[in-house]
């Protein structure tokens, strides 16, 4: 066999894809490798980076209290993703609770916040599954109230209970 045609999987890569391509990737897992230690010990397993399109990051969770407790250090994360990553101009970072399953899944469903700029096409609903539309006859959901003694986390649970006593002014 003539070995000038084995190519390691490297070469077939980068005939495959343009240079720019292979270096946005390689950006793109320095993000999501570094989410870990941005989001903290106790709120990493719980959450990950879905998506980054127009300058906006996309953190999926597995359970709305944790976009709470994300949302409550939302500005301190924007501030130090923009701080490792300045190359990817990062205006914005929202939230969206995963499907079913947890935060390692796919498109994610209603309950994102935005803070910084425009949401991107996560929030707009484009390339995710939309849910069905509820018909007009109903009553509008009750808004969402969370009791910290029905969550089965522990940490989740306490994280909670610390953020509803502090508006409560306990």
């Amino acid at each position: 066999m003539d070995d000038s045609r084995i190519r390691t999987a490297a070469e077939l890569i980068s005939a495959l894809i343009s240079p720019k391509a292979a270096q946005e990737a390689g950006t793109w897992a320095k993000v999501t490798g570094a989410w870990p230690a941005l989001a903290g010990e106790r709120a990493a397993p719980h959450s990950r980076i879905a998506d980054l399109e127009n300058h906006v990051v996309t953190v999926e969770v597995d359970h709305p209290g944790w976009i709470q407790l994300l949302q409550f250090r939302q500005a301190r994360l924007l501030e130090e993703i923009r701080d490792r990553f300045p190359a990817l101009e990062v205006r914005a970072l929202q939230f969206r609770l995963a499907r079913k399953g947890g935060a390692g899944t796919a498109a994610g469903a209603p309950g994102s916040g935005t803070v910084g700029g425009a949401p991107g096409r996560a929030a707009r609903g484009e390339g995710a599954e939309t849910p069905d539309p509820e018909p007009s006859d109903t009553a509008p959901p009750e808004p969402l109230r969370l009791d910290p003694e029905a969550v089965g986390d522990e940490a989740l649970r306490k994280a909670l209970s610390g953020l509803r006593d502090a508006f409560e002014g306990r």
